[in-house]
């Protein structure tokens, strides 16, 4: 279920008692707010019943006889937000408020005064800038709700029609784009509707379409919305068309969540690429019809693994595995799911080869709140059979979820290696019988990897250089550093026929140092994956496949 919002979506929460549960920006949906941006409190028993909306561009600060409190633990005078709305409908509460430009940063305790009654104090931190981008979801993920000239950019289920009095479509090579969102930094201004200009200079907002960066026309509140940002750039003539192209936004060097918005030189996007997206390699739309008509979907497959993993001392220890999972889907975002280039409970969007993302955990939203998933039954055990002999995958049926198959500790580690594997299963109670073929083409060889084995330097490119693998696919590098709760990383895609790829210093330099002295290294690493192949579908699944991968891993400190 969706809160009304005016153009600021917000998702929602469970109502019963007077309690504050979350306070969350309104954009990315996330802990921490901004000076001057909408956010949202959740919880029960904020508000009297019904939905009640002021009135744009004064905003009072009681509303409902409802009125949110803030005291800076450090003390001085108690900031009071101005309040946007208040919903009670359905056992959903929560309210929406414009935190003043003029509230200092650092940390806050709020509390919802609801008539004579006030909640118990809740503990929100205040940052100078924390960009948040709205969703077509309302939940902070997924394809953004721009505009371009007038008309909504409808993403990926539907590429042409109309919503309301709007046409849709995919933008254009070289369009206009409107990103619509939260949190770019204080604006006094604003705070009664109107605007103090562009800002994309003053707090260094930049666009990343792709990885690739883009500085906006315009990037400042939008005038007669307090605390709504507008996000005005061109898209570049080369960008990649793609239902799912990714954007972020970056103000004083703090990152929005990651969205997606669809690309075309037509009217529609193009579909997912083959082996691709979504967890549906190959999937047509009218499948893809068949199963939300349905209300699920189920799919598995065998995955051959090769890991090459080395300590900060620089030991090296080489594993091979082989698994599979088959599972049943279903739920409201079972379409979502199907016609994504995001694979299921991934909440980072695609990137095209060449480009590079950064992210931190507090960024993350699980893009599929509305699915639930199950693990299917077929058999004792799969077998796989190559150039070094025949396998058991056994059944593992400790699994919460349902039963995996999995290769025991003592898997030889010189099993997988180029040629031909037959693959198969017996059938169990869920599905039937399958057998299948997966050729591994060539050996893929990281040709460098003692520049990551300790010490990967921030401020200087990083250069990745490999052999072998398929070079009709695609291999992710990734770092990670870890400074407390948060984790901030940044991902690169390549084709591997490249043979090698230099992640640019602009990039490192956004990720924290590993602290000094501390006991959880960074961790650098470079997957693969092979073209993978559809097996024959067995009884009980609407599609089967296989794939290989290669990972290499590496626990660095990053300075």
């Amino acid at each position: 279920m969706k809160c009304p919002v005016l153009l600021v979506f917000l998702s929602c929460a469970v109502a019963m008692a007077q309690t504050v549960t979350a306070v969350q920006d309104g954009g990315a949906y996330t802990n921490n707010i901004a000076q001057g941006s909408v956010f949202v409190v959740k919880g029960t028993g904020l508000s009297g019943a019904g939905f009640v909306q002021a009135t744009a561009p004064i905003y009072p600060t009681t509303l409902n006889s409802v009125r949110i409190t803030m005291t800076a633990v450090t003390g001085g005078a108690v900031v009071n937000p101005l309040m946007v709305y208040t919903y009670n409908l359905s056992g959903v509460n929560q309210l929406a408020a414009v935190l003043p430009s003029t509230a200092a940063v650092g940390n806050y305790d709020l509390r919802v005064i609801n008539g004579a009654a006030t909640s118990a104090a809740f503990r929100t931190a205040v940052q100078a800038r924390k960009p948040g981008i709205v969703t077509a979801a309302g939940d902070g993920s997924g394809p953004a709700q721009a505009t371009l000239n007038g008309e909504l950019i409808l993403q990926r289920t539907s590429n042409v029609g109309k919503i309301g009095d709007f046409d849709t479509r995919p933008a254009r090579p070289g369009e206009r784009v409107d990103l619509w969102g939260t949190g770019l930094g204080p604006d006094v201004a604003s705070d009664t509707g109107g605007t103090s200009g562009n800002q994309t200079a003053a707090a260094q907002i930049v666009v990343l379409v792709d990885g690739t960066s883009v500085t906006p026309l315009y990037a400042g509140r939008s005038s007669g919305f307090p605390g709504l940002d507008q996000i005005v750039f061109n898209l570049p003539a080369n960008v990649a068309l793609t239902c799912a192209l990714s954007i972020q936004v970056r103000a004083g060097g703090v990152l929005s969540n990651p969205v997606t918005i669809a690309t075309s030189t037509g009217e529609s996007c193009p579909a997912p690429p083959s082996g691709g997206g979504g967890g549906s390699p190959n999937l047509t739309s009218a499948e893809i019809d068949t199963f939300v008509a349905r209300g699920f979907y189920t799919s598995g497959g065998v995955s051959l693994f090769k890991s090459t993993t080395y300590s900060a001392a620089g030991a090296v220890t080489r594993t091979n595995s082989i698994s599979g999972l088959f599972t049943r889907t279903s739920g409201a975002d079972l379409g979502r799911m199907l016609r994504n280039q995001l694979p299921p409970g991934f909440p980072i969007p695609t990137i095209t080869p060449g480009n590079c993302l950064v992210y931190n955990s507090t960024q993350l939203v699980d893009p599929y709140p509305l699915i639930t998933r199950s693990n299917l039954d077929v058999g004792a055990q799969l077998t796989a059979s190559g150039p070094n002999g025949t396998q058991s995958v056994p059944r593992r049926t400790n699994q919460v979820a349902g039963p995996t198959y999995g290769t025991a500790n003592d898997f030889p580690n010189t099993y997988v290696v180029p040629g031909r594997y037959t693959l198969s299963g017996p059938g169990g109670t869920q599905v039937g019988a399958f057998s299948g073929t997966l050729d591994v083409v060539q050996d893929f060889v990281l040709t460098n990897p003692t520049n990551f084995v300790t010490t990967i330097n921030r401020s200087v490119p990083l250069t990745v250089s490999w052999s072998g693998g398929d070079p009709s696919t695609t291999l992710t590098i990734q770092g990670v550093t870890f400074a407390g709760v948060v984790t901030t990383a940044f991902l690169c895609i390549e084709s591997v026929g490249a043979g090698q790829f230099t992640v640019p210093a602009s990039i490192l330099s956004q990720i924290p140092a590993t602290p000094a002295g501390s006991l959880i290294p960074g961790s650098f690493t470079v997957t693969v994956a092979g073209a993978g192949t559809r097996l024959p579908t067995p009884s009980g699944l609407d599609l089967a496949t296989a794939n290989n991968f290669w990972n290499w891993q590496f626990s660095p400190s990053f300075q």
